[in-house]
């Protein structure tokens, strides 16, 4: 080999050298770029994770197996509670009923005692016309006097 093409091969050598180490740095850098990318993502999913629990803690946040199981549990309260409001309807008018029931009965029962078309309906209630069993009070003309 001549002078001339050792020089000419260390020269591309000495450029091939240059050329891998441009490229180094610049994948180096690259790396550093990835490395710090990854440190903040590992940081911002760390934050995430603390949010998420500590939204869990404060019952913000639920699994969904909790979640769809506390659904059934409300739908569950929600149809008894829809259930016994219709109890309380059924049973308020039952009682309505019946004290309009009552209420129509005393009516009755207050028109006979004054009507003397009744026997016995004296207007004086059934002790007699001075409502006194015994004939006793003022006016019987007991020894009092």
């Amino acid at each position: 080999m001549s002078v001339k093409q050792e020089d000419e091969e260390e020269v591309e050598t000495f450029e091939q050298r240059a050329v891998n180490k441009v490229e180094l740095e610049s994948l180096q850098r690259k790396i550093a770029n990835q490395e710090s990318q990854i440190t903040r993502l590992e940081a911002m999913l760390q934050e995430r994770d603390e949010d998420i629990e500590i939204l869990f803690e404060k019952n913000v946040l639920v699994p969904k197996d909790v979640a769809e199981a506390r659904i059934k549990e409300f739908e569950d309260m929600k149809q008894q509670l829809e259930q016994l409001e219709e109890q309380v309807s059924s049973r308020e008018a039952e009682v309505k009923k019946l004290r309009m029931s009552e209420a129509g009965q005393k009516q009755r029962g207050t028109a006979m005692g004054r009507d003397s078309s009744f026997p016995g309906a004296t207007g004086a209630g059934e002790d007699g016309p001075g409502g006194d069993p015994a004939g006793e009070g003022p006016g019987a003309g007991g020894s009092g006097h």
